[in-house]
């Protein structure tokens, strides 16, 4: 085992750090993310929560104000039907007139109103006098309460009223009855759409939002804002998806308006008693304008932070990897021969106490190969010492060759020594290792020599132990030290065992 394999550990803080930083940043870059989305998503869902509750407030406000017109209305008109019950029809006209004028008066009608016969002549009509022979019985709203008799009041379509300057209204109806309660003729009365202009121009929708008034059968009675300037009165909005909707039962959905392309969120509402129906419609690019503000700042500003996270990640990461090398060499340094690259003696006596106590805890032989180079002295006279120092590389590579197993060292004993620890091993094959590596260096030196360069045979000493109580690494040194001195006087380039 070499110096460096005991230094794994560098390269494994260095790998598993920056996973760890890596890891960490995108974590933490993407809880920020959930974060922010999570407070965008309620944002936004807040955003629309409101804009319904507002939308809905706003659809029941106009909703009271219509019903509580149209009940005016209808409680005035049905009083009045039931006075002018059994009264006469006069050529000169009906011999109640101050009840259209009271009634007119009362209701604020500024539509007029207007009663006509059973034959549909009109007969009567508060504040002035009638047109020459005016007949209305081709109207609906004279059909329904002709025909009907418990029709009760009718709401006419949208019309021009032509006996006031044709302006847009709708008409109010209920039925006249004689003394015997048969069909003697009908009250009319003419509303003014005005007034619902009004009541949907107070209001503010924001931008692109719509008010709509209409009728059951998808006609519009008023719109704000308008596109003709007159309240978009009489327009047939019957086939947009709106309108199915609404015939739908459906109270609150978005969908895009067919007048002018625009998706909005519809809110729907009736009128009680009476076939109208009233439509606020927000514009959901103005229900988000406030969150698309928030989202436009907050995202980007988010999206920074996460790559400032990990951008500052990155640099950690570097500052890790470059402080795992730089402790990686410092620990070689320290741990390593700056020669040869073996294991230092500081690093082979903490392995040798390692190794002992593992053998004696689990009974098995420790082997060492103490190495001497032979008349190394005469190297280094003869060529100097930058080519003694060649030569003893050489010795440490044919030593480091041989330490292959995890728990094998090649150190630098001291000088031109050199020592190799072989846990597990018994001393034959302690034996075997120590010739294999003599041989390698013989030969080499012979190379050398032919060649005119530096080379020098080794002696070494082999000494195994089984670590007990009655013995100690010292004496496992001395015994390989004896051993090599054995074999130095025996005649150098040659193993010797230590016996005993």
């Amino acid at each position: 085992m070499s110096a460096g394999t005991t230094l794994q550990l560098q390269p494994l803080f260095a790998r598993y750090g920056r996973r760890v930083v890596l890891v960490g940043s995108l974590i933490l870059a993407c809880a920020v993310l959930l974060i922010v989305g999570v407070m965008l998503s309620e944002a936004r869902t807040d955003a629309w929560d409101e804009a319904q509750k507002s939308s809905e407030n706003l659809t029941q406000a106009i909703i009271g104000d219509v019903q509580s017109q149209m009940n005016r209305y209808d409680q005035a008109l049905e009083f009045t039907a039931r006075e002018l019950s059994g009264v006469k029809f006069t050529e000169g006209g009906l011999a109640k007139q101050h009840l259209l004028e009271r009634m007119a008066r009362d209701a604020d009608i500024i539509g007029g109103i207007l009663v006509l016969d059973k034959e549909g002549n009109a007969v009567a009509q508060s504040g002035g006098s009638l047109p020459t022979r005016a007949n209305f019985a081709d109207h609906q709203y004279f059909i329904v309460q002709r025909d009907a008799n418990n029709a009760g009041v009718y709401i006419s379509q949208p019309f021009e009223n032509w006996l006031h300057n044709n302006e847009p209204s709708i008409a109010l109806s209920r039925r006249i009855s004689d003394a015997a309660g048969n069909f003697a003729g009908v009250i009319v009365i003419a509303i003014r759409l005005e007034h619902f202009h009004e009541v949907l121009a107070r209001l503010n929708v924001g931008a692109k939002g719509v008010l709509v008034i209409l009728n059951s059968n998808g006609l519009i009675l008023s719109r704000q804002p308008s596109r003709n300037g007159n309240g978009d009165v009489g327009r047939d909005v019957s086939d947009s998806r709106a309108f199915r909707a609404i015939a739908e039962g459906e109270t609150s959905f978005v969908t895009v308006a067919a007048i002018d392309n625009v998706e909005r969120l519809y809110t729907i509402g009736h009128v009680p008693g009476y076939p109208l129906v009233v439509n606020v419609a927000l514009a959901t690019q103005s229900i988000l304008a406030g969150w698309w503000k928030l989202a436009i700042v907050i995202g980007p500003t988010s999206l920074l932070v996460c790559a400032a996270i990990v951008a500052l990640a990155a640099v950690l990461q570097r500052k890790i990897e470059h402080l795992a090398k730089t402790e990686a060499r410092l620990a070689m340094l320290a741990t390593t021969d700056g020669l040869t690259g073996l294991a230092n003696r500081r690093h082979f006596d903490a392995t040798m106490e390692t190794e002992w106590s593992r053998a004696r805890r689990e009974g098995t032989s420790l082997s060492i190969l103490l190495i001497d180079a032979d008349r190394f002295k005469a190297v280094n006279d003869k060529f100097g010492h930058l080519k003694g120092d060649e030569v003893l590389k050489s010795i440490a590579g044919r030593v480091a060759n041989k330490a292959r197993r995890a728990g094998d060292l090649a150190a630098r004993f001291g000088g031109e020594e050199f020592i190799l620890l072989l846990p597990t091993t018994r001393a034959s094959a302690a034996l075997g290792i120590a010739e294999a590596i003599r041989s390698d260096v013989s030969a080499d030196s012979e190379a050398s020599a032919a060649a005119g360069e530096p080379g020098t045979t080794i002696s070494l000493g082999v000494a195994t132990m089984t670590p007990d109580r009655s013995n100690s690494i010292k004496q496992l040194l001395m015994a390989a030290d004896r051993a090599l001195y054995q074999a130095k006087a025996e005649g150098r380039n040659r193993s010797v065992l230590a016996r005993g």
